[in-house]
């Protein structure tokens, strides 16, 4: 009967085991279905960010590019308008030695009918002399 008793606390206790077993195996089994789910809700949510930075990468690549190009099409501008500024200067330049030749000349010709005026006043006063001599 000790035995028989030992055998029924054995079952007992084999029962309770294999009870506790198949809950904690439940328990396990629900919470393996849960993280998996929220594995596969991660990878989703991953796939998602890595598409959308995709395309902001796709979409700062052509504003960068965009860019330079505008930048590029300004420094040509800027060289063109230097360009044609330094032909206005060296142009204003020649203008103005021909300016400053011009001028030099009327000072010599001032210079020269001042001459002239003398001479005359210096004949005319020769002339009045000799009338008056006569």
């Amino acid at each position: 009967r000790k035995t028989e008793a030992q055998l029924e606390a054995l079952r007992k206790e084999l029962s309770a085991a294999q009870s506790q077993l198949s809950t904690d195996g439940d328990k396990y089994a629900t919470d393996l279905a849960s993280l998996q789910s929220e594995l596969r809700g991660s990878r989703e949510t991953l796939r998602a960010r890595e598409a959308a930075n995709k395309e902001r990468v796709t979409s700062l690549e052509g504003a960068v590019s965009a860019s330079d190009a505008k930048l590029r099409a300004h420094e040509v501008q800027h060289s063109e308008n230097i360009a044609s500024l330094e032909n206005e200067l060296d142009a204003l330049r020649a203008h103005l030695a021909a300016v400053q030749s011009t001028h030099e000349k009327v000072h010599v010709a001032k210079v020269d009918m001042a001459k002239v005026d003398t001479a005359k006043v210096d004949t005319a006063k020769v002339d009045t002399a000799s009338k008056l001599t006569r």
